[in-house]
């Protein structure tokens, strides 16, 4: 019935709970069947195959008798209908995106890219459906058009058009030079911006960037003689150094910057594009005047610059990281762009890795991680790890062995330029004074019994539980074999001992596709790392349930002593320059621009936005209060509910309700309140990437109710298509926490109101939450008469315990400090070959970090 009457929601909720019923019944196939789950997804699946060959005959029927509107207004019908499919039932994503791609490249193949544009614009445009009353479109049928659009890459010339569209008025150069600030921290001021540099340096970008599309839209270049063009002028710039920024260089910078966006602008381009200028993928002027001035070319300065660029979020940083980073290695610099997120550092480097390949600096380029960044900056000296093993093993090698590591080190290498995505997190508390800390893992069938054996009697008292197994005939046997590391397995056993104690089995997240244990970092789940052996008690306690497949084998594997041998300080940066971009630069307080200053980063540039005005909403309105506390967690919840309904049942509005914890989301969604909401979707770390991106796209709809944490209140485009939506005012934010520093909030804020998208946000806090947080006492709240007075208190609150957070980083910091330095001189020992010397300075090494277990 659902299927027939094209209720797919209700459909999708019918899947939903029945694969929910599938995963709880499946080991007792005497209650239920999962066959009738089968039967029901295989219909399903038929009939979307059903309706993908009716749209196949189609266009194999125009192709042979000649285009017609009729035939073209069929076809996009047919295709809307799979895109409903692919917007609603979750479950069938995977395949239905996989139909629509396959009948999209066959319209390429037998009608050509015009004809792929036109399905675009009538998908684009509502032209597609009965039209809504008073209305010549139907809004759901553009809201899903639009989608799908955003969807499949067969349609990136539409999307290319409606972007030039949109940003039409914000590309005039002296329009874009008129509002971009600079500051410089060091006095603490806004300075005046170079603007004839910038301005003389965009004329000459653009009249080359024309030049090279003219020339090859008329055929008289090919994509390889714009490369070679762009390579012979960075061939012409070098050799260059950050500290000798040449008068050269800058005379050639537009120029090969236009070359770059021209190869750019082809590669992205169609056949349809090639015949109109407007709908060609080209750099906005923002990202383009962005770049130039991250190159300091308004600056008369002989040396590279540290310097940020402020971009606002949802506009294009992956451009400017991207085109940056390619001509940095041009002119033969190593580039790292780093950033906290594993998935949008993949998302930015996707979108030029092919540009990487074809100009052949792939191993001159690096995207990753600010953890992964580090480690290869450790990995640069040498395997510590390895090392390590071999040390306890007796087996180190001997200096000569381990000649070329320092061999490495000594070769004069190309300078390198760090560029840092959303500088704020990289420079934070999440990095700025901690270690990222590398262990040697060594295996042995004595370290798989002791570990089971702690497993199995982990209600001991603890001194008991570690004399047990200090006396058992694992651990002897385990000394025996390792002599002169008796002090080292003793440590080991006593952290595995803690380790047991304190272990909850709501910690990690197990991955039954990969048979892994994954712990939550930022906005995913990270299953390459480890929690010590609190991660071998999680796969004994997965074995335990009967979760883990092949358990033997994967604790064989999984169960290894842990031989911690080096902390290596995210402060200790020894990049030639340091660039960055970020959407929170204005929002940075004191106290990070004195960590920045540190770094020799004390100035940056804001430059305003490529859609013009910013329609962000923060006041009280239609009964919803800007910022509101309340007494309890029931309270709080209430509210929510509360708003929610106001917001999606009145006004048909869109809402995102942001907690601080997974926790707190859950006990919420888990609760009475969270019942009486309809079409609420949740977006978890712990969720598969198929379905955080279903989600995702589905946030910023008409009616639609999204429950997620922080960790997604940075980096997610929760793109609004839906023009009911925007009529209504957009998307409403709701936060249920006061974030501990202001770049946190304006991230949070910038999920919303994105590319002159209309949005709202409201605060509501928990006043225990506050108390705990901030030292805030609830009593304030009745004193203070407006909104702004209560805010202005709890910033006050704020920037107080942020003060103090970065007191105590400071003091960590020194810490850190020499845990480095006992690591680096360990690390030169084992580097030697002077296994006597490492050894001892392992052991020193142990006490400093663990003086508790070498007790």
């Amino acid at each position: 019935t659902f299927w027939s009457n094209r209720q797919l929601k209700q459909l999708n909720s019918c899947l939903e709970r029945l694969q929910k019923v599938d995963s709880a019944f499946r080991d007792h196939p005497e209650v239920y069947s999962p066959d009738f789950n089968r039967r029901i997804q295989e219909e399903v699946r038929d009939r979307i195959d059903a309706d993908s060959r009716k749209v196949s005959q189609k266009i194999d029927k125009l192709a042979s008798e000649g285009e017609d509107d009729f035939g073209k207004l069929q076809i996009a019908e047919g295709l809307l209908s799979l895109g409903s499919f692919h917007d609603e039932i979750a479950l069938f994503k995977d395949h239905t995106e996989a139909v629509i791609g396959h009948l999209l490249t066959q319209c390429q193949d037998e009608l050509g890219p015009k004809f792929i544009f036109r399905i675009g614009l009538l998908l684009g445009e509502g032209k597609v459906g009965k039209p809504d009353i008073g209305s010549t479109v139907n809004a759901e049928s553009k809201r899903i058009g639009l989608a799908m659009l955003e969807s499949f890459q067969h349609f990136r010339t539409n999307l290319t058009a409606i972007f030039n569209q949109q940003t039409s008025t914000q590309r005039d150069v002296d329009h874009v030079l008129g509002n971009i600030r600079t500051h410089n921290m060091a006095a603490t001021t806004q300075v005046q911006t170079s603007v004839d540099p910038l301005r003389s340096g965009f004329q000459a970008y653009k009249a080359y960037n024309d030049e090279l599309l003219t020339s090859w839209n008329a055929g008289y270049k090919q994509l390889e003689d714009v490369k070679v063009e762009v390579e012979k002028l960075a061939a012409e710039a070098r050799p260059l150094s950050v500290h000798n920024w040449t008068s050269k260089f800058r005379q050639q910078l537009p120029k090969i910057l236009a070359g770059i966006a021209a190869y750019f602008t082809i590669t992205k381009s169609t056949a349809a594009a090639a015949a109109d200028a407007d709908i060609l993928q080209r750099p906005h002027t923002v990202q383009i005047l962005a770049i130039l001035t991250l190159f300091g070319y308004n600056s008369p300065d002989t040396v590279l610059a540290r310097q940020l660029v402020q971009i606002r979020t949802g506009e294009g940083k992956s451009m400017i990281l991207g085109m940056s980073s390619l001509l940095f290695a041009l002119l033969g610099f190593r580039v790292h762009c780093i950033c906290y997120s594993k998935f949008l550092s993949e998302r930015d480097h996707k979108l030029f890795r092919d540009m990487f390949k074809a100009f052949q600096v792939e191993p001159r380029v690096r995207y990753s991680t600010i953890r992964a960044f580090k480690g290869t900056k450790v990995a640069e000296k040498g395997d510590i790890q390895q090392l390590t093993t071999h040390l306890v093993e007796g087996g180190l090698p001997p200096a000569s062995s381990c000649s070329q590591a320092r061999h490495r080190l000594k070769i004069k290498r190309s300078e390198e330029i760090l560029l840092v995505d959303e500088v704020d997190m990289f420079f934070g508390p999440d990095f700025y004074g901690d270690t990222y800390n590398l262990a040697a893992l060594l295996h042995a069938q004595e370290v798989v019994e002791i570990l089971r054996m702690i497993w199995r009697h982990r209600a001991l008292h603890w001194q008991l539980l570690v004399s047990t197994v200090l006396a058992s005939s694992a651990f002897q046997c385990l000394s025996r074999r390792f002599p002169g590391f008796d002090w080292l397995l003793k440590c080991e056993v006593r952290s595995m001992c803690q380790a047991v104690r304190a272990f909850n089995p709501n910690d990690h997240c197990f991955d039954k596709r990969s048979n892994t244990i994954g712990y939550k970092e930022f906005d995913s789940i990270n299953f390459h790392l480890m929690h010590g052996y609190t991660t071998a008690f999680a796969y004994l306690y997965e074995a335990e349930q009967g979760r883990l497949q092949d358990p033997e084998r994967v604790l064989q594997q999984k169960l290894r002593l842990l031989i911690y041998c080096g902390n290596f300080c995210y402060s200790s940066i020894d990049a030639d320059c340091i660039l960055g971009v970020s959407g929170t630069l204005e929002a940075l307080g004191d106290e990070e621009w004195k960590i920045m200053r540190k770094y020799g980063i004390d100035r940056y540039s804001v430059m305003p936005s490529v859609y013009g005005e910013y329609n962000f909403s923060w006041k009280t309105q239609n009964g919803i209060h800007a910022l509101l506390t309340v007494r309890s967690r029931d309270d709080q919840f209430v509210q929510i509910t509360d708003q929610i309904k106001k917001l999606v049942v009145a006004n048909r509005r869109a809402v995102i309700v942001v907690f601080e914890t997974l926790e707190l989301l859950r006990q919420y969604a888990s609760s009475s309140y969270a019942s009486q909401v309809q079409e609420k979707n949740l977006l978890t770390e712990d969720m598969p990437e198929d379905k955080k991106e279903f989600v995702i796209r589905k946030a910023a709809t008409s009616r639609q109710v999204t429950l997620t944490t922080k960790a997604f209140g940075r980096g997610m485009d929760f793109m609004c298509h839906d023009d009911r939506l925007t009529k209504a005012g957009g998307t409403h934010l709701i936060a249920t926490f006061f974030p501990l520093d202001r770049s946190e909030e304006k991230q949070i804020q910038g999920r919303i109101a994105r590319q002159g998208k209309p949005g709202s946000y409201s605060m509501l806090l928990c006043e225990p939450d506050l108390q705990t947080t901030l030292g805030w006492q609830p009593a304030f709240a009745s004193l203070l008469a407006s909104t702004d007075e209560l805010y202005q208190s709890l910033e006050a609150q704020r920037a107080k315990r942020l003060r103090e957070q970065y007191k105590r980083i400071e003091s960590k910091l020194e810490g850190a400090e020499k845990d480095e330095a006992m690591s680096q001189a360990y690390f030169d020992a084992l580097l030697a070959g002077d296994a006597p010397k490492a050894t001892q300075l392992l052991q020193e090494y142990y006490r400093h970090v663990y003086p508790f277990n070498m007790s």
